[in-house]
């Protein structure tokens, strides 16, 4: 079984048609005051939010920063990030993709009972979510078990056999679906697809590359089913 070092980040995106998020009521003053109070965040204002599951947007959003939500029902939750766009609210926490329910019904209720102020007139129900979530997890295969023997071969006559008997050869995962017949459009931070569409599997930074078992893991996936995944992940290669 994978072991759970950190759940470094989660994030969701709710979706939303054209026209369906009120920015223009969303960027009131008390309708920003009365959201920056009710999660204390540090930092709060109009700005272009950075890419998360798309492009970035070309349209002046919401972006408020470093909150926490405390309530007498659960544990602190710790936000990181909340944006507003014209067709998406994303919300990323410092631990599990579950704690972001927390966090998306306090919001609508503090928007429902704001004077003149409208749930379902300023953010209804989303039309879809998304998820992503990046993970610090130890796992009982070692990194080169995820490519294929040869390329590690062809990678050791490249570099010359001298060089190879004393270096590690140290892979890593990087990939995204995309349907067949597009043209791919890339996905780093800043590309079309938005890096919260990434998948990423590698050994985590600043960890011994022997034996090489302690990895980062960034996926679009909630953290229960990132989890999941990488335990089959795992017994399949282990099994191989």
């Amino acid at each position: 079984m994978a072991e759970v070092n950190a759940i470094i980040a989660a994030w969701r995106g709710y979706e939303y048609p054209p026209d369906r998020i009120r920015l223009q009521t969303l960027m009131l003053p008390a309708v920003m005051a009365a959201i920056r109070d009710t999660f204390q965040f540090r930092g709060s204002g109009l700005g272009l939010p950075p890419a998360t599951f798309g492009p970035p947007p070309q349209e002046v959003g919401l972006v408020f920063q470093l909150g926490v939500l405390s309530e007498d029902s659960g544990p602190d939750i710790s936000i990181r990030d909340l944006y507003f766009e014209p067709r998406r609210v994303a919300i990323c926490v410092g631990g599990p993709s579950s704690a972001i329910d927390r966090v998306w019904s306090k919001l609508r209720q503090v928007l429902a009972q704001l004077p003149g102020v409208g749930k379902a007139s300023v953010l209804p129900e989303p039309q879809a979510e998304r998820d992503f979530s990046e993970l610090n997890i130890r796992l009982r295969i070692p990194i080169q078990s995820l490519v294929a023997p040869q390329l590690v071969e062809a990678s050791r006559e490249a570099v010359g056999e001298a060089a190879a008997r004393q270096d590690v050869f140290v892979p890593a995962i990087h990939a995204v679906f995309v349907k067949e017949a597009a043209s791919y459009l890339g996905d780093f931070p800043g590309g079309q697809i938005g890096p919260q569409n990434v998948w990423t599997l590698s050994l985590r930074a600043g960890t011994m590359v022997s034996p090489g078992q302690e990895f980062y893991s960034a996926a679009p996936l909630a953290s229960d089913a990132h989890v999941a995944f990488l335990n089959k992940l795992e017994s399949a290669i282990a099994s191989s």
